[in-house]
């Protein structure tokens, strides 16, 4: 665990487009004593671990209302004709959140930690860049809601 927090205070002071992916990285790796198979059935596992509590604090960063209230909203545009958009569960996974993030938080984290799998994968995929706009946008906010979900779990 001591490593994990070490590595938590260097993704810290990384720029967006970095501490992103090393954020996630550090939920895989806390996730890893975990016995489900598939590597985010284990990050979601270990999620649910925090408390109603915990969730209802780290649904209340900055962050989700950033992600939620993106205009477009998020998974609606193309970076390059190799993207594929996933419009109808991002915006299922966005009411969802709006609606249960005080009644069932467990419920409402699952659905944005959907939300920041996808903007990851993106990111590592090619389709967020560095220097866009939009994608800063997107990257901060999935930035500042994967520290807060480090230091919850990990801190």
């Amino acid at each position: 665990m001591t490593n994990l927090r070490s590595e938590l205070e260097n993704a810290a002071v990384s720029r967006n487009y970095d501490a992103v992916e090393q954020f996630w990285n550090l939920l895989i790796r806390a996730a890893d004593s975990r016995t489900e198979k598939d590597e985010f059935a284990r990050v979601n596992a270990l999620v649910s671990t925090l408390s109603g509590e915990a969730l209802k604090t780290w649904l209340s960063i900055k962050g989700v209302e950033d992600l939620l209230s993106l205009r477009p909203p998020v998974e609606t545009m193309l970076a390059s004709n190799h993207e594929r958009l996933q419009p109808e569960k991002a915006a299922l996974e966005i009411e969802i959140i709006r609606q249960v993030r005080v009644s069932d938080p467990r419920t409402a984290a699952l659905a944005l930690l959907s939300i920041l799998k996808r903007i990851r994968n993106k990111r590592v995929h090619g389709f967020k860049y560095p220097g866009s706009q939009r994608d800063e946008e997107i990257l901060l906010a999935a930035r500042v809601l994967l520290e807060g979900l480090c230091r919850a779990l990990i801190v």
